[in-house]
């Protein structure tokens, strides 16, 4: 490790929204310390796949215009042919709510892995005909390869979960094919032993998928960047687009630091958490964050770390260095700078 290290941490999340304190809650004194010695500046609030594709020259004035599949899919190991169009199309439960539909997806409402196989495979017999192929490289995440004209681009799952589904749908006349054909999907996963199985469980049904993120990979990308951490598949093919060191938190984090330049982490076990509104996880993922904070504020001390880079996607972010952790009259706890309310799907 040399002073010229630099860290940039977009943890989402961090601050919540929090529907309410945890209790007991977590110690975080080095958090505590980071950020309140730390240089505060605004920004605007950004989705954190679109500040992911910032950190690598790909600029979008619309998050749906963000080609995350064909990136993401990358990331998961999987070879991708440059002229493909691959969609996120990840497995969803629609839940009725009075005159509505909500909708709920992620890894409590995810099929098992035989689950999503036999799914998958009655989806590949019935569209076989159409331009469309789907794959799963995890029971909770499918990607949908398109032949032919793509379909208009859609809100990312991770603003829907939990929400009013067709209020935030948009509406053009070149999504009504589409929206039929999600649609035929719907009934196709209805009738299927799969679902039929599921119900009679007691475990919520596979109702069809979510569709957006569509995209032919880029033929460049741009960053100063040396290495990347993270568990996000995205991440991970971004890297592997620009020749990047990947590693998951596993394996990186207990050395804090890696090479002589930057350093990307991307912390989402926060956002995850909140977005699963699952307070307990979100408390467990601080102490860990807590934990490797307090050991980037021994690399910043022994100025093997110039500086660590705070971002929390919410219109807030920190710079410290060695120079700000001699602040040690700036003392704002943690617990004020938590928001309250419920959380928002971004």
């Amino acid at each position: 490790m040399t002073a010229s290290a630099s860290i940039r941490l977009l943890c989402p999340g961090l601050l919540g929204p929090l529907p309410v304190l945890p209790q007991p809650m977590p110690s975080v004194a080095a958090i505590e310390r980071l950020l309140g010695r730390a240089d505060r500046s605004g920004a605007e609030p950004r989705d954190p796949f679109a500040l992911l594709f910032d950190a690598f020259g790909l600029h979008h004035a619309d998050e749906r215009d963000l080609p995350s599949a064909p990136i993401s899919l990358l990331g998961e190991g999987v070879e991708v042919e440059p002229d493909a169009y691959w969609l996120h199309a990840d497995p969803i439960h629609l839940r009725p709510d009075r005159d509505r539909l909500l909708l709920f997806a992620g890894e409590a409402f995810a099929p098992t892995p035989p689950e999503a196989d036999a799914l998958i495979e009655g989806f590949n017999a019935h569209f076989a005909d159409e331009g469309l192929h789907l794959i799963a490289p995890t029971p909770a995440r499918w990607y949908l390869r398109v032949e032919g004209e793509p379909p208009p681009p859609e809100i990312p799952l991770h603003r829907l979960l939990g929400q009013p589904l067709d209020p935030l749908r948009p509406r053009t006349p070149e999504s009504r094919r589409w929206s039929s054909l999600l649609n035929e999907i719907q009934m196709l996963f209805h009738a299927h032993p799969v679902n039929q199985a599921r119900m009679d469980q007691g475990r919520p049904s596979i109702s069809g998928i979510w569709t957006w993120g569509g995209g032919r990979l880029p033929g460049h990308v741009e960053t100063d960047l040396d290495a990347v951490v993270g568990d996000h598949p995205l991440l991970f093919g971004l890297g592997r687009l620009a020749g990047l060191t990947t590693m998951r938190s596993e394996e990186a984090l207990p050395e804090p630091v890696m090479g002589q330049g930057g350093t990307l982490v991307f912390w989402d076990s926060l956002w995850n958490a909140l977005r699963a509104h699952d307070l307990d996880a979100w408390a467990s993922g601080l102490e860990a964050l807590e934990a490797w904070m307090l050991r980037m504020e021994v690399e910043v001390r022994r100025r093997h770390l110039s500086v660590l880079e705070i971002q929390t996607c919410d219109g807030q972010q920190w710079a410290v260095g060695r120079r700000h952790l001699r602040r040690f009259w700036r003392r704002v706890g943690f617990g004020s700078r938590l928001q309250l309310g419920r959380p928002d799907a971004s």
